[in-house]
């Protein structure tokens, strides 16, 4: 029980950690690149927030997150020369993508059903062994 305890323990920090980051890109107003750029809005922070609970439990940290000037947040994960992101956008969508900066890079759209291939947890891992290998 004591290892569930420091478990969950762990968990709630790291979200509230992130999270604080998206509450503050939710404060953003229309234009804040200087440029004509929307805010994050709901949907999007509403994504994010679910983003981070996988993150979570996959014990993946993003190297920023920040608003996207296409309106909506951005996850960045970067290690050696691969990156990956994930963009949760104002529409209500989740886009993945991946690239080590020689091939092109890999997108797909991220489904928020259990039972599809690309998934939000699903693509989590995907990127994780991307990062890793």
């Amino acid at each position: 029980i004591r290892d569930i305890i420091m478990e969950a323990s762990k968990r709630t920090k790291f979200y509230s950690m992130y999270e604080r980051s998206v509450i503050e890109l939710s404060l953003l107003s229309d234009g804040w690149d200087s440029y004509d750029a929307p805010r994050p809005n709901e949907k999007s922070i509403s994504i994010a927030k679910h983003v981070l609970n996988c993150l979570s439990r996959d014990k993946l940290h993003p190297t920023k997150i920040m608003p996207s000037v296409e309106g909506g947040i951005y996850f960045l994960f970067k290690n050696s020369n691969k990156y990956a992101d994930l963009e949760c956008d104002n529409d209500g969508d989740l886009i993945a993508g991946m690239s080590d900066r020689e091939r092109e890079p890999i997108t797909w759209q991220v489904s928020f059903d259990l039972d599809t291939k690309y998934n939000i947890e699903a693509s989590i891992k995907k990127i994780v062994s991307f990062l890793n290998s």
